[in-house]
């Protein structure tokens, strides 16, 4: 989850390709790979897996290779920021092991567990050939600029448009304002890592960037052709990765005390308003739920129903929870009710997939030490990465600074779209968040080290 400078272990990373393997193909699919999510999530896994098995296979071509990686490795784990994630790793296994649904839960943790493994190769190849960084990250600004044509062409133009897409996703046909509402979460994300890569390039790559992000976010709030389309959760994404950068953009300056007391009463702060929130709303009862009404002005009523449930039921599995990803797997999860819509009545599942919130399914999957341990692992993942941001006389240079405010954007954009939208254990959605970050952080890796490992 993070990484730390290691130029004498790197600097032994022989620089030969394997035969017929190409780390630059790998870089540009990993530049492919979360544009490619407007295909869906398979269309993600053919570009990013390729490329994380290309720069694995790479990583154990020789023995120097292999040596040197098992040292990264284990100066990893002599950090805090790994430390805390090798026990959230632990402790979703156990949870896994005594799920409702062992095998899934089990399969869920190994999926995690090996894209963290191959996404910390991935910043290693990426920090010792800063060609293949600069490759990925225009192959994103390309792939993003196409895509966002792409959705304009549909939105503007003819319904004929979705007809491609359509086919690739396999599906009978595609029409607004469903068509692009999962990519645009997605998109939220690329958009601090675009703005990012376009401080670092120069000429054509840096005007691309920008004029992408602007795309975007005129796009993804509806404000082209609005009430067409508008992902509410990418939309307060924007929001929330926009009010981190500003609230850290202010707390840099503060004492480092000062600093921890006023994040420590906006934690209590925040969680209390959560508490209040959750207990605003009614438990459903009965086989009859009405949505015309919801308790609360935000979310729909629909998600509001979910999360109800899901807390009033938080007390029943405290420790370990119910296992990875199985929180729809529960025999009260699985009730068949009817919902009562403006003009109809549809009976479907009380939890049909998962809580649509990442703090609710990670306390009814792991208990909450779970969700505890995941907190810790990105505090201090946070913690490190931020400190070349700040603005003092340890401060890394002015290219350190930009990747670890790329990092603070893309982490606050991606973890506040997953409070109201897909299940945290969605292989392509973590994948994202992973995909994007793996960019700034290669940059960091050879940083010099601004204060003590974290």
């Amino acid at each position: 989850m993070t990484n730390f400078p290691a130029r004498g272990i790197l600097s032994r990373l022989t620089p030969v390709p394997v035969a017929g393997i190409s780390e630059t193909a790998a870089a540009i699919l990993l530049g492919l790979a979360v544009p490619a999510v407007i295909l869906g999530p398979v269309g993600m896994a053919l570009f990013l897996g390729p490329a994380l098995l290309i720069l694995l296979w790479r990583a154990l071509s020789s023995d120097g290779d292999r040596r040197a990686l098992a040292a990264v490795l284990r100066q990893d784990l002599r950090s805090g920021t790994w430390r805390a994630a090798a026990l959230l790793l632990l402790w979703w296994l156990a949870a896994s092991l005594f799920s409702e649904t062992p095998g899934n839960s089990l399969t869920v943790w190994l999926r995690v567990t090996l894209l963290l493994l191959l996404i910390r190769i991935a910043v290693l190849r990426l920090s010792a050939r800063p060609d293949l960084l600069r490759t990925g990250l225009r192959t994103l600004i390309a792939a993003a600029a196409l895509t966002l044509v792409y959705i304009l062409a549909a939105v503007l133009g003819p319904k004929a448009v979705l007809t491609p897409l359509a086919a690739l996703r396999n599906l009978p046909y595609l029409s607004l304002p469903g068509a692009f509402t999962t990519f645009f979460s997605a998109l939220a994300c690329v958009i601090p890592v675009l703005v990012w890569a376009g401080w670092r390039e120069r000429g054509f790559w840096r005007w691309l960037a920008l004029a992408g992000s602007i795309a975007a976010l005129l796009l993804i709030p509806g404000t082209i052709r609005q009430g067409t389309f508008i992902s509410a959760s990418a939309v307060a994404g924007l929001a929330g990765g926009l009010a981190a950068l500003a609230l850290w953009m202010l707390l840099r300056r503060w004492p480092a005390t000062l600093r921890r007391v006023f994040l420590a009463a906006a934690a209590i702060a925040v969680t209390a308003c959560g508490i209040f929130y959750l207990e605003q709303l009614p438990e459903p009862r009965g086989d009859r739920i009405d949505l015309r009404h919801a308790a609360m002005p935000i979310p729909d009523a629909h998600r509001q129903v979910i999360w109800a449930y899901t807390y009033h039921r938080l007390d029943l599995h405290p420790v370990l929870g119910v296992g990875p990803d199985a929180s729809n797997l529960t025999p009260d999860a699985g009730l068949q009710v009817d919902f009562i819509t403006s003009g109809q009545t549809l009976r479907a599942r009380l939890v049909a997939s998962h809580p649509h919130n990442w703090v609710l399914e990670v306390i009814t999957d792991s208990g909450f030490p779970g969700l505890l341990f995941l907190l810790l692992a990105l505090g201090l993942f946070l913690r490190r990465h931020l400190k070349s941001t700040l603005p003092s006389a340890h401060a890394g240079p002015p290219e350190s600074a930009a990747a670890g405010w790329a990092i603070l954007g893309l982490s606050a954009v991606f973890w506040t779209c997953a409070l109201a939208n897909f299940s945290i254990w969605a292989a392509w959605w973590h994948a994202t968040w992973l995909t994007l970050l793996l960019f700034p952080l290669a940059v960091l890796q050879n940083a010099p080290a601004t204060a003590p490992r974290s």
